[in-house]
């Protein structure tokens, strides 16, 4: 098998995509098989430029129009398979071939500028949304409850003030520090060897390690083209796997996915975590020699697209970061884990209040009481949700239900019954685009914003 950085790439997307697999298993109702297949067809034959396109094309359609719960790195993945997408048609209309190797580098070099510097915006966008003072904050930063979940649960870091106060200002170093080395020749190892120690650490914690398992893809497209010539020499030296082996070794990892489910009682996302860990162990084991040489080795990326149009994916990978700050949407705008509020009580340092253009995060809704469960867990004296949220909740129930909630100072009561609602504008539903691109989360206005993802 050929090994070039398009090998390379594709398997790391593949392993990307499986653990997106897991993350969607366990936040929708049912799995998607097509999404499992698709990834799972690119890990098997990743010199498939095909095999590429269609997992980017199943990755991106799923999380644009199946996801209920759409998730940060899940947005961030569907943009760069968007981008990968674009690249291989204008690639392919240029003439570009899958068996010549000056054109699969070719390919490469055209999506991966774009997906660099989009990454470096993911960065800095992440670091702009954590100045606020409730991430600054230690009895409620998102950085302690996550010190805190890992220190309960492996007992390998200490959980006292002085250590949340280090993983508040470590983690604003490192989401600053990491896109800026990143942004030289010369500074880019550090970036990556610190970056990936940060998210290996947070990468333990539930669903993270599928956003470690997408930035480790993307990381190795900031990598000298030396270490993927050092790994193609060592990978001549190895057998190549038949068919029976490929199929065997499918069969144990279904196997210890099976007995991860039965016997550890794992749910998917947590079986995810296992085998990824497995697999990272493997790959740093064989390839530590070719890793550790790349310090030696000037790295040779560069950042400026060469066809315009990909410059489209830094550009909204931007824009849909300040999408808080203007009054649009909350949920899936790169403020996770940030603690940060924009709607009542705004809690940011820098962005003013007056920023705000639209009025969505200023329409919130009390929820009294309820007989539909989505609604009650916003059933509390301190947690708001926007109208725009309780008529899209309302309109995706399949049941009957009352609901008593206080908008606007007045007290409001709705009853959906056999489909027909007492209120019909709270039932009403959103312009289709509108309802796929706005998205917000719940508002918490107490003293202090709450951790959310």
């Amino acid at each position: 098998m050929r090994v070039d950085r398009l090998t390379i790439f594709s398997h790391l997307w593949a392993i990307a995509g499986l653990c997106e697999w897991t993350r969607w298993t366990f936040t929708e109702s049912g799995g998607s098989w097509l999404l499992l297949v698709s990834a799972g067809a690119s890990f098997l034959a990743p010199n498939s430029v095909a095999a590429l396109a269609v997992f980017a094309v199943v990755q991106a359609v799923f999380h644009v129009l199946a996801a209920n719960r759409p998730w940060n790195h899940g947005l961030f993945m569907a943009l760069v398979n968007l981008t990968i997408l674009a690249a291989v048609c204008h690639w392919r209309a240029r003439g570009g071939r899958a068996t010549a190797a000056a054109d699969r580098e070719a390919l490469v070099e055209t999506f991966g500028p774009p997906v660099r510097l989009g990454l470096i915006a993911l960065y800095l966008m992440t670091f702009t949304h954590k100045l606020n003072a409730d991430f600054l904050n230690p009895d409620v930063s998102c950085a302690g409850w996550l010190l805190g979940f890992l220190g309960r649960a492996y007992h390998v870091v200490p959980v006292a003030e002085w250590s949340i106060v280090g993983s508040i200002w470590g983690t604003l170093a490192v989401e600053l520090l990491v896109p800026l080395l990143l942004c030289s020749r010369r500074t880019v190892h550090v970036g990556l060897a610190m970056g990936a120690g940060f998210h290996l650490f947070l990468s333990q914690f539930g669903g993270l390690h599928g956003f470690a398992a997408m930035l480790f893809a993307v990381y190795f497209l900031f990598l000298p083209r030396d270490f993927t010539e050092r790994v193609a020499a060592r990978a001549a030296r190895w057998p190549v796997p038949g068919l029976f082996a490929r199929v065997l070794a499918v069969g144990v990892v279904l196997v210890a996915w099976k007995l991860l489910g039965r016997v550890g009682h794992l749910p998917h996302i947590y079986r995810g975590l296992v085998l990824w860990d497995v697999w990272l162990l493997v790959v740093v084991v064989m390839l530590s020699r070719e890793l550790v040489r790349t310090w030696r080795v000037p790295s040779d990326f560069g950042l400026r697209p060469r066809w315009a149009p990909l410059w489209a994916l830094p550009v909204i990978v931007v824009l849909n970061g300040l999408s808080p700050y203007v009054g649009l949407k909350t949920e899936t705008s790169w403020a996770m884990y940030s603690n940060l509020r924009t709607e009542t009580l705004p809690n940011h340092f820098v962005v003013p209040v007056s920023a705000k253009i639209f009025g969505y995060q200023d329409d919130l809704v009390a929820i009294v009481e309820t007989t539909l469960p989505a609604l009650r867990d916003y059933a509390h004296d301190d947690v708001r949700i926007t109208y725009f949220e309780l008529r899209r909740i309302c309109r995706a129930a399949t049941e009957d239900f009352t609901a008593t909630y206080r908008r606007r100072g007045e007290v409001r009561t709705l009853a959906v019954t056999d489909g027909v609602a007492s209120d019909p504008d709270a039932c009403r539903p959103h312009p289709w685009i509108v309802g796929k691109l706005l998205r917000f989360r719940p508002v918490d206005v107490g003293e202090h914003a709450r951790c959310r993802h």
